[in-house]
């Protein structure tokens, strides 16, 4: 799996690019279910299947606290994201000027621009841009004007509520480990939290 560091760093595709969009920090349940459906859309339609995610995790850089921990080094969700199949990785660093670009600039830019993309996958609370202004409503209607589909998953649904990273994080400081494993979705999900202040 290839990654990229900056959009300036992506090589065009010929056919162009599926895109899943998110932090994807844990590759659960549900990361694993939208990453799975960006590889089966690229395949069918003879695209390039990629990832675009941030680091440091966007609750770092807007809203540091002692209490926030990721689920996943960054070494090992990129190797969770190539488990899953994806050809490529766009890694962008999330800092003040990333966090200020208005989303319709993110997606001009970097979507479009640099990505090429014909396909976008995310789930159906993914916010980007100045302020989080962007949602899915406004990435479909981007998607409208510069010609790429948008596909917004369902939430992985265990024990009655979406799989997500703040419940996993709320099942680990309350030591529910097992509970945490089952909504990650792998054994060893839990190895190697790294605490961030």
């Amino acid at each position: 799996m290839k990654v990229f560091r900056s959009p300036e760093e992506v090589e065009p595709h010929p056919a162009g690019t599926c895109l899943a969009l998110g932090t994807f920090d844990g590759v659960h349940r549900g990361h694993q279910a939208i990453l799975a459906r960006t590889v089966r859309w690229a395949q069918q339609e003879g695209w390039r299947s990629m990832a675009l995610t941030f680091d440091p995790h966007p609750r770092q850089v807007i809203a540091p606290s002692v209490d926030f921990f990721l689920l996943t080094a960054l070494d090992a969700r990129l190797e969770l994201m190539a488990a899953a199949g994806l050809d490529a990785v766009l890694l962008l660093r999330f800092d003040e000027a990333l966090r200020r670009t208005e989303p319709e600039e993110f997606v001009q830019r970097v979507v479009v621009g640099s990505v090429g993309a014909r396909g976008v996958v995310c789930g159906p609370d993914f916010r980007f841009g100045r302020e989080r202004r962007g949602d899915v409503d406004l990435l479909r209607r981007l998607g409208e004007a510069y010609g790429f589909a948008v596909e917004v998953c369902a939430p992985v649904i265990v024990g009655g509520e979406p799989v997500s990273s703040s419940r996993i994080r709320r099942l680990l400081r309350e030591g529910r480990t097992a509970e945490a494993e089952a909504l990650i979705g792998r054994p060893d999900g839990v190895d190697g939290v790294e605490r961030v202040c």
